[in-house]
């Protein structure tokens, strides 16, 4: 700090001066060595500066100088008080209608790097999912877990359980035309996360198909508990923090409506991982808008972004940390999965950790997911009811209420689920007892 202040008050001077001046300064000068006795001579001279004046270019200098010892000052300033990320890295697009775009998600992306794939959803009915008269109609009894952001990080994606809405009213409340009818004056953005399509609203499943990366997927064959695929939906200026997901499974969404901000580090960047929190599989800084003086190692991070563009999808691998901030008000699908090819990545990268050791899914489910061989996907989005392994919605209804039966006689709002999916079932010409349910 002393030498900073000292270069503030000489850095503009010396900069003025001429060689001879700096010269004269540094070794006492001609002045420094007259006499002590010649007054007036020292007068003589002060008059004649007097008359004379600075020339133009003495003038010119001056005022250079101290524009170039202000420049190095503000370098100073602005590299201590703007610091920034090692780098920020725009997401890569892959056309989906490019030969050979399977072969090189596998070769570069997968377990690797975020990517998004654009022209990969033609087959979906996107004008209707980005309704939200159609959606409210559709699902009518829906509720949605809804939660509200916190400043602190203290919550899981910085996130705080805000209840449950219907699906019909939460679009009302928070949502402008076309989605909705608000917002409403006062009410604070709710982000509406993982409402389960198959538990609350499985006529939605006979539109979607689940991207053929993830058709393959082991969770929703045997991992019966599982939610996904589930409906996400933020009004403007909803969030959420810096994360992981549970269990570090990858995870796709595909946008219906909207704009999103997202940002994501890679699964071993020491910068941003300096400041993981275990207890909340969360991070205690904003990616999108970070303290670098509080934490200093993120100046080492490479963190990768984009805005994520109406019918576009993106693809997020294992235990890499994201965070998303809604530009418009948003209606995706997202799914989390674990495919047969990353079986054994994720095992390795997941289950010897102290967090996920004791899961269920990490130990309990081997002898069925060892069996499933990886198969060739096309680009092209898979009926959900195939993806489960069923060759319709019908026999999936067969499968599925038997165990969504099971869990309703321990949980509550299971019940609630039952009705809706046992009444969806029916109209597909299947109707079980509670004998035979029992039976499965």
């Amino acid at each position: 700090s002393s030498f900073f202040c000292r270069w503030v008050l000489v850095a503009p001077r010396c900069c003025s001066m001429d060689g001879n001046e700096l010269r004269q300064r540094s070794t006492g000068g001609a002045d420094a060595e007259a006499p002590k006795d010649s007054e007036p001579q020292r007068k003589k001279v002060k008059k004649s500066r007097r008359k004379k004046g600075m020339t133009t270019q003495q003038m010119m200098m001056s005022v250079s100088g101290s524009l170039a010892g202000l420049g190095v000052i503000g370098f100073i300033v602005f590299w201590h008080v703007h610091p920034s990320y090692k780098a920020v890295v725009q997401i890569d697009r892959l056309d989906a209608s490019q030969p050979g775009v399977v072969e090189l998600f596998y070769e570069k992306y997968h377990t690797k790097k975020p990517v998004i794939f654009t022209g990969a959803l033609k087959s979906l009915p996107m004008e209707k999912w980005a309704s939200g008269e159609y959606l409210s109609k559709t699902c009518s009894e829906a509720q949605l877990p809804v939660y509200e952001a916190v400043e602190d990080n203290s919550e899981w994606a910085a996130l705080k359980d805000a209840g449950v809405l219907s699906l019909p009213d939460y679009f009302d409340r928070h949502f402008a035309p076309p989605l909705g009818f608000g917002p409403k004056a006062g009410v604070k953005p709710l982000y509406a996360l993982e409402m389960s399509l198959r538990r609350e609203c499985p006529l939605l499943l006979e539109d979607y198909g689940v991207p053929g990366f993830a058709s393959d997927d082991l969770l929703a064959r045997f991992y019966t508990k599982a939610a996904w695929p589930t409906l996400i939906a933020g009004p403007k200026g909803s969030r959420t923090g810096l994360h992981r997901d549970t269990h570090n499974f990858a995870f796709y969404m595909v946008l219906f409506a909207g704009k999103k901000w997202w940002r994501t580090f890679l699964d071993d960047d020491a910068g941003s991982n300096a400041y993981f929190r275990l207890d909340l599989n969360a991070f205690t800084f904003d990616p999108f808008d970070p303290d670098f003086h509080k934490y200093p190692r993120l100046q080492d991070a490479t963190v990768y972004e984009t805005v994520l563009e109406p019918g576009e999808l993106i693809y997020i691998p294992e235990g890499l940390p994201h965070g998303v901030r809604n530009l418009e008000d948003t209606v995706a699908v997202s799914g989390n999965f674990l495919d047969a090819r990353s079986l054994g990545y994720w095992k390795a990268r997941t289950c010897s950790r102290r967090e996920w050791s004791d899961s269920n899914a990490c130990w309990g489910y081997d002898h069925e997911f060892n069996k499933v061989v990886p198969k060739n996907w096309t680009i092209h989005p898979v009926p959900y009811h195939e993806v489960c392994g069923y060759k319709d919605l019908a026999e999936w209804c067969r499968g599925f209420l038997p165990q969504l039966w099971k869990r309703a006689k321990k949980h509550a709002d299971y019940r609630r689920n039952m009705d809706h999916v046992a009444a969806y079932c029916k109209g597909k010409g299947v109707e079980l007892s509670d004998e035979e349910l029992a039976k499965y």
